[in-house]
C-alpha cells in the first residue's frame, strides 16, 4: 500500500484504502458523496461515506 508523508507522519490516501478493501476483503461495499458549491467563498465541500456490509451481519426488514 502506498503512503505519503504528512507533517511528518505516514498517511494512507483515501484509494488506496478504497483498493486495498476490494483487493482483500469479501465484502460488498458502496460509496456515496455529496458535495456543495459555496460560491461566495469559492470553496466546495464534499462529503464522502463508505458504507461495507459484512456478510455476517444479517438484518431483517
Amino acid at each position: 500500500m502506498k503512503t505519503i508523508e504528512v507533517k511528518s507522519k505516514p498517511y494512507m490516501p483515501v484509494n488506496e484504502r478504497i483498493l486495498h478493501l476490494a483487493d482483500n476483503y469479501k465484502y460488498r461495499y458502496s460509496i456515496d458523496t455529496n458535495y456543495v458549491f459555496y460560491p461566495n467563498l469559492r470553496m466546495w465541500v464534499v462529503k464522502a461515506v463508505l458504507t461495507i456490509m459484512d456478510p455476517k451481519i444479517r438484518t431483517a426488514v
